[in-house]
């Protein structure tokens, strides 16, 4: 379990980083932005993974009953 939510991490660090924040690091803070991109990746990213989540639990019920 630790190795999936690790990964998990790593998906969203990768993915809200290349989305949200430039390449040229000229300040060592985000800009307001930058910070807002980052809520709103990591939410959706959230949102989506609970939703992939819940419906490969539906189609297992479905397989297991037949």
């Amino acid at each position: 379990e630790l190795d999936m939510i690790t990964t998990l991490f790593n998906n969203i660090l990768d993915s809200c980083h290349k989305k949200c924040i430039q390449t040229n690091y000229s300040e060592g803070d985000l800009n307001k932005g930058e910070q807002v991109c980052i809520d709103r990746c990591v939410a959706k990213y959230f949102d989506v993974n609970t939703k992939v989540g819940l419906q490969l639990q539906k189609m297992e019920k479905v397989t297991t009953r037949k």
